[in-house]
C-alpha cells in the first residue's frame, strides 16, 4: 500500500494481538487500493471502502484491537479518498453496478421489472466485455 499511508497511521505493536489486527486494517487499505479491474477485487475494495466510511461496530473494534485510534484512521482514509490516492476505476464501478443489478434482479417478483433490470445487466456486460460468457 502506500507504506508512507501505513506508517502513518500505524503505531509500533506492543503486543502480537495488536500486530494481528493491524494487519486486518493494512489490508482493507490495501483492497481500496486495487487498480486493476478483477471482479473479486472490485467487490473487495466495495467493501474495504464501505467499512471505512461506515465507522461501524466492527470496524471500531477492529481499530481498537489494533490499538489505533478509529476516528484518525477514518479521517485518513477520507482523506485518500478527497486526493484521490484511492479512486474506483470505470471498471470496478461496472462490476460493483453489475453486482447490484444482479442482486435486484434475483429480488424482484414481476417479469417486467426482471425484463428491464435484465437490459441494465446486459449493457453492463457489454461493458464488462462479458456478452457471450454465462454469468
Amino acid at each position: 500500500m502506500g507504506t508512507n499511508i501505513a506508517t502513518e497511521i500505524l503505531k509500533t505493536p506492543d503486543t502480537s494481538q495488536h500486530r494481528l489486527y493491524q494487519a486486518v486494517v493494512i489490508q482493507a487499505f490495501e483492497d481500496c487500493l486495487y487498480t486493476l479491474g478483477g471482479k473479486n477485487e472490485a467487490y473487495n475494495k466495495k467493501d474495504a471502502h464501505e467499512w471505512f466510511l461506515g465507522k461501524n461496530k466492527d470496524f471500531m473494534q477492529i481499530c481498537d484491537l489494533a490499538n489505533l485510534d478509529a476516528d484518525h484512521v477514518h479521517e485518513r482514509y477520507k482523506w485518500c479518498l478527497n486526493n484521490k490516492v484511492i479512486v474506483f476505476t470505470e471498471i470496478q464501478c461496472y462490476w460493483i453496478e453489475y453486482k447490484n443489478e444482479y442482486k435486484k434482479y434475483r429480488g424482484v417478483d414481476t417479469k417486467e421489472e426482471r425484463r428491464t433490470i435484465k437490459e441494465r445487466i446486459d449493457q453492463i456486460r457489454y461493458k464488462l466485455n462479458l456478452k457471450d460468457k454465462k454469468k
